[in-house]
């Protein structure tokens, strides 16, 4: 039992599926709308990778220390920056993830959302393109 799919209206002959040409053209035009996906996507990576670089907002919440102002532009925010620098410096000095956490959780120094860091926050402000 096949199944069969015929085009109408493609410069006004039918399309039909169960023939190698018609095989055939369907397959034509499915890679072509795949590469044309591909390439959007490739071409939004490059302008989203471009705007990081530049510190744009690239949606979605600012990330832990910075705050989105007008133009898109991502401008830090001083205290944060500070913990972001006494994480870094934990790091550095060779603590663990949890063990940073517990630091600043001793300090009261609490996320966007008002809650203590977890150790991917942590692992992502430490990690990010700006470290020293």
């Amino acid at each position: 039992m096949g199944v069969a799919l015929h085009l109408m209206d493609i410069g006004r002959s039918v399309v039909d599926t169960s023939s190698a040409m018609g095989r055939f053209f369907l397959t034509f035009v499915g890679g072509a709308a795949e590469l044309e996906q591909n390439v959007i996507g490739e071409r939004t990576s490059l302008v989203m990778r471009h705007m990081a670089s530049r510190n744009m907002y690239t949606g979605g919440h600012a990330r832990y220390g910075y705050r989105v102002v007008d133009g898109g532009k991502l401008e830090p925010i001083e205290h944060e920056q500070t913990v972001i620098a006494l994480a870094r410096g934990l790091r550095s000095r060779g603590r663990s993830l949890r063990a940073v956490v517990d630091r600043l959780a001793k300090l009261g120094c609490l996320s966007h959302a008002g809650k203590p860091f977890v150790p991917c926050q942590i692992q992502a402000m430490t990690e990010s393109r700006e470290a020293a």
